[in-house]
């Protein structure tokens, strides 16, 4: 595998002074952002460092603001998974505002239900990665003897729960003075943190009140590492805490547990403690900003709307990384070296030009740089397919995540059913984010297919289309073999297959890209059809749909 290359001039010349249609399809015209910028602090009469001071600063004061953009169904989706008992799995590209969203949330319902939440990057017990200790100190950090949580409901209803979770019978009498303090001191001294936790879900389930665990960057909790760099007494805690969960939602259908990583390799790591799939009741992916509440904050910074429209293209809704490239902008124009400007140099992508050169991995990249996900071929019970390693690696890299029908995302609906269109495909890849997508395109492009992977394609599954404005399938789909170099020895093949009545050049071949029908030419190469779910389609002309 060769990449041309010549490091930062290949992507300054395709992000700055290539027509993106040649790269993205995004459309013909060249957009060169610096230069705009310059424009824009021209057509204001200040500098270009004011102007881009003007809009990092407002980037800023809402990084540090209480304000959420966008992601409404997400936010309602969360708010849903904690009515009613059950663990779930939050999980999604990094740096897309999650913890902001579970601290918002914190802040609101923790006010009136039993809620304990931790960041596990910033533990409430020092040091400790330990999940159950964390949520048993947080507790001690929110309430006392003398803060009783508004969500504890009447007095008497505390002292007599309090009083069956703890074993003090004496409790029970509702008007004992000083009772409820009483009461949740012996809570609260409840020594080891697995116990005490029981003894708050016991404690909220009977007030009728449904207890909820949060705990965010739940991959710190959870090693994802086999064992490899972890202390024996890390993963023994990582096991207990993890079977406490299960208990608590999965077998007694008391507790709702959520664990938010930012990381698509997480359920991998719950796997190595003993996890199983079916513990889990749903897995929610977290998504960027929308395309509208992105550009309205973009421009509610201070950039112009074309501007605006160019960075949801490039860096998608992902607000950090667009105040990233402001800063990187900034940096920039200081140094008198804006010309340089490099949009996929703003975030690192170590080991995407290793998954690009890998035989293994590359076919899942071109799907997803393609059409936005790939297909994964199930294999059977005891053995993974070469498409879900490769999916795995690429999920490990943090460059794309493996979802199935019951993961809850907020696609557009109708990319998600093109995904699942074949009853056949249980799981799909789709990228970690846009911007990362983009990333892939531009690697893709840098580094040509090895020899062993551009050779001619052995056997391919097509499948006749009524007509390529439509979803009408004419028979199953089936197999063609043979030195397939291109799409007009592939005409061919079907044509002998079918034994068709009409010459194999009135054959037409398409292949789905972004949700809609494209004609293949004759000289393009055979890339897919490896899988049924990718199979290419094929149209004949009206009168000559039958064989002889």
């Amino acid at each position: 595998m060769a990449c041309k290359r010549s490091a930062s001039a290949r992507y300054r010349r395709l992000a700055v002074a290539l027509p993106f249609l040649l790269v993205f399809g995004f459309h013909g015209v060249t957009f060169n952002i610096p230069k705009r910028m310059h424009e824009v602090a021209q057509d204001k009469g200040i500098s270009d460092m004011e102007y881009l001071q003007g809009v990092s600063a407002a980037a800023e004061s809402y990084k540090k603001s209480d304000q959420i953009a966008g992601r409404t169904g997400f936010i309602k989706a969360l708010q849903k998974a904690m009515q009613k008992p059950g663990l779930y799995l939050v999980i999604g590209g990094k740096s897309l505002g999650k913890t902001k969203i579970m601290q918002k949330m914190d802040q609101v319902v923790a006010a009136y239900s039993p809620l304990l939440y931790v960041n596990m990057r910033h533990p409430p017990q020092p040091e400790s990665t330990d999940a159950l200790e964390c949520l048993q100190a947080k507790a001690k950090d929110l309430w006392s003897a003398k803060y009783v949580p508004p969500w504890a409901g009447t007095v008497a209803g505390v002292m007599i729960s309090l009083a069956r979770v703890v074993g003090k019978e004496s409790l029970k009498k509702g008007d004992a003075e000083g009772g409820v303090e009483l009461a949740f001191s012996e809570l609260l001294n409840v020594p080891k943190p697995q116990e005490f936790l029981w003894a708050f879900v016991d404690a909220a389930v009977s007030m009728k009140q449904i207890p909820t665990m949060i705990i965010d960057e739940a991959n710190i909790a959870f090693p994802n590492t086999n064992g490899n760099g972890d202390s024996k007494s890390k993963r023994e805690a990582a096991s207990r805490a993890l079977a406490t969960f299960v208990a608590m939602t999965k077998e007694s259908c008391k507790a709702c547990v959520i664990l938010p990583a930012s990381d698509f390799a997480f359920p991998w790591g719950l796997q190595t403690l003993g996890f199983n799939k079916f513990d889990a009741l749903q897995t929610i992916v977290i998504p960027e900003v929308e395309r509208e509440p992105m550009l309205a904050l973009l421009t509610e910074w201070g950039l112009p709307r074309d501007v605006a429209e160019e960075f949801y293209m490039i860096f998608g809704g992902n607000i950090l990384l667009c105040q990233q490239a402001i800063d990187k902008l900034l940096e920039q124009f200081e140094r008198g070296a804006e010309d340089s400007f490099d949009p996929f140099s703003v975030r690192g992508t170590d080991g995407l030009a290793g998954l690009a050169k890998d035989p293994l991995t590359r076919e899942h990249l071109e799907n997803l740089a393609r059409q936005g996900w790939s297909p994964i071929e199930e294999g059977s019970a005891d053995g993974e397919t070469e498409s879900q390693k490769g999916a795995r690696i690429i999920a490990k890299k943090s460059f794309g995540g493996v979802i199935n029908r019951e993961t809850t995302t907020f696609l557009d609906q109708d990319l998600r059913d093109d995904m699942f269109s074949n009853r056949s495909t249980k799981q799909v890849l789709i990228p970690a984010t846009i911007y990362l997508r983009n990333c892939i395109k531009v690697e893709l492009q840098a580094c040509e297919p090895s020899s062993a992977a551009s050779q001619p394609s052995a056997a391919v599954w097509v499948c006749q289309l009524g007509s390529p404005d439509g979803e009408e399938f004419i028979g199953n789909a089936f197999q063609v073999k043979g030195v397939l170099a291109n799409v007009d020895d592939l005409k061919e093949a079907i044509e002998k297959k079918e034994k068709l009545t009409i010459a194999a050049s009135k054959i037409n071949i398409h292949h789905q890209e972004d949700g809609r029908w494209v004609k293949d030419d004759e000289d393009s190469a055979v890339d897919r059809g490896k899988s049924k779910a990718d199979c290419y389609r094929f149209t004949l002309p009206a009168g000559a749909a039958g064989a002889t």
